[in-house]
């Protein structure tokens, strides 16, 4: 019982970190591509499980995983600090705390910030992420 226990937490985390890094990526592909137009982003960030996205006259977003926890960290100079978990809706890795979800909040957010509209693609929850 043990074993099947452990085997089940090992494909749970497995799922999380590859959904994690596959969001982190996403949102990294969008500012790193606005980066080049726009003059506002100052800076994208992508280290090991942290993305920084500074923009200019507002201040420094960060992206964070939070593996033990199973969560992604964002801190916003806008709506403060949140703490994300992970879903899964219509086969699509989303990420809510309470009723606020992650790309929703940055894509409203950035897209006020930057003054053009941003879409951040949602990540599919595939075998591929188990």
């Amino acid at each position: 019982m043990l074993r099947r226990g452990l085997q089940f937490r090992f494909q749970a985390n497995a799922a999380y970190l590859s959904a994690v890094q596959r969001t982190l990526d996403a949102v990294c592909d969008v500012f790193d591509e606005l980066s080049d137009t726009n003059e506002r982003i100052d800076d994208v960030l992508p280290t090991e499980g942290v993305l920084e996205l500074k923009i200019k006259d507002l201040g420094t977003y960060v992206l964070n995983k939070q593996a033990p926890k199973e969560e992604l960290w964002l801190s916003s100079p806008i709506s403060g600090p949140s703490q994300f978990a992970m879903c899964i809706e219509d086969d699509q890795v989303v990420w809510r705390v309470g009723n606020r979800e992650l790309t929703s909040l940055l894509e409203t957010e950035m897209s006020q910030a930057l003054t053009e509209d941003i879409i951040i693609p949602k990540v599919k929850y595939t075998a591929a992420s188990a």
